[in-house]
């Protein structure tokens, strides 16, 4: 036996249903439905007309048009304040990073020679840009970096790992106002190159060229013991870890 399901259902979509005991909600859930429409008492005088009536209006709820409206509007509005969540918690500042040159004769350790460079030898350091996105001022800020650094050998196997080196420091902000930026500046530091000439080689077949690189740059600030804002670049070296050794 079939049952005509309420008006304004019967658009092609719900044409009927089978009262055969199998299909539509449980009881206390076709209850529910009834009360708010109104419709207890027909449910209580026919429970098997009322339980297929309240399983096409179920269908018809869930797949008509407004229902897929507004559920995309809470989905979007979810993604929205997570987003807004996220921002207002790490993106007060925006870091960018820039290499400059640096002063050889301020390398402890390097190849320094009375102020002088050594030959194909480079020394840096990195200005780290910082732009304050808020309305007002951010003070008593602590700039903390880790700049990851490639340190390759002449006569080292190709297959052999090159060994990283992590150069770390921090740097205090008093006040970072929001109409221009401020920069910190980072140790310097020696990238080294060298190649085995006249023709000679290793005889386990190892580099005859070494050129140290910057892997990656990592800068975190913090106000009041609390991260503000966090720079990665690129994310790949995120996986070597801020405190790892």
């Amino acid at each position: 036996m079939a049952v005509i399901p309420p008006q304004g259902i019967a658009d092609g979509k719900t044409s009927s249903l089978e009262t055969d005991g199998n299909v539509g909600p449980p009881p206390d859930t076709v209850a529910f439905l009834f009360e708010k429409r109104g419709w207890q008492q027909n449910h209580e005088a026919a429970p098997q007309t009322t339980r297929a009536q309240a399983c096409a209006i179920a269908r018809f709820l869930i797949t008509s048009g407004r229902m897929k409206m507004y559920f995309r509007g809470w989905m979007a509005v979810a993604f929205l304040g997570l987003f807004l969540g996220h921002a207002e918690a790490i993106d007060k500042i925006a870091i960018t990073s820039f290499k400059r040159p640096g002063d050889v004769a301020k390398v402890n350790g390097g190849n320094a020679n009375n102020g002088v460079a050594a030959k194909n030898d480079e020394t840096i350091h990195y200005e780290l840009r910082l732009q304050n996105q808020t309305t007002g001022d951010l003070a008593t800020l602590n700039v903390e970096y880790v700049i990851f650094v490639q340190r390759q050998k002449l006569g080292q196997k190709m297959t052999d790992p090159a060994h990283v080196d992590r150069i770390v420091g921090s740097q205090s902000v008093d006040v970072l106002n929001n109409r221009e930026p401020k920069s910190v500046t980072t140790t310097d530091f020696t990238l080294h190159k060298a190649t085995l000439g006249g023709g000679w080689t290793y005889t386990n077949g190892g580099r005859l060229r070494a050129e140290d690189s910057v892997l990656g740059v990592w800068v975190r600030v913090s106000q009041n013991g609390q991260m503000i804002a966090e720079y990665i670049n690129p994310s790949s070296v995120k996986s070597r870890g801020w405190d790892q050794k």
